[in-house]
């Protein structure tokens, strides 16, 4: 707990209500342009945080080219309030109850498999 500091946890808080107020427009978008049928918001959401995740990846722990505020205020911050696993669990609970039990596994399989390919993907490309 010693290097948590007032800037860090400012840091966060900022960065988690941009991070999750720019979940909220993905998913109002999405809803609107594709309706309820599949939860593309949280997807997409999803899928992008991973792959800024990686990218973050590198400059911090890697190239140490941000500092810990600035880290903080990424990884912690922006990147826990964009990406969302609770959405992601309840989108899936939603798409099986109402009967597309097969579609549900797909989206939890879509979130894992193409989230950790996007990550791997932006580290390896920001190295």
């Amino acid at each position: 707990m010693a290097d948590v500091t007032f800037f860090s946890i400012i840091a966060v808080f900022l960065g988690g209500g941009i991070g999750s107020l720019l979940r909220f427009g993905i998913s109002k978008f999405s809803l609107y342009f594709f309706g309820v049928r599949f939860p593309y918001g949280t997807l997409v959401a999803n899928l992008t945080g991973a792959a800024l995740a990686g990218y973050a990846a590198v400059l911090i722990f890697e190239k140490r080219s941000l500092d810990k505020h600035a880290s903080d205020l990424l990884l912690a911050g922006f990147l826990g309030g964009l990406t969302t696993f609770s959405s992601m669990v309840l989108d899936a609970y939603r798409l099986h109850n109402s009967g597309s039990t097969a579609l549900a596994v797909l989206y939890v399989a879509l979130n894992i498999v193409l989230g950790f390919l996007l990550f791997h993907w932006a580290f390896v490309a920001t190295r």
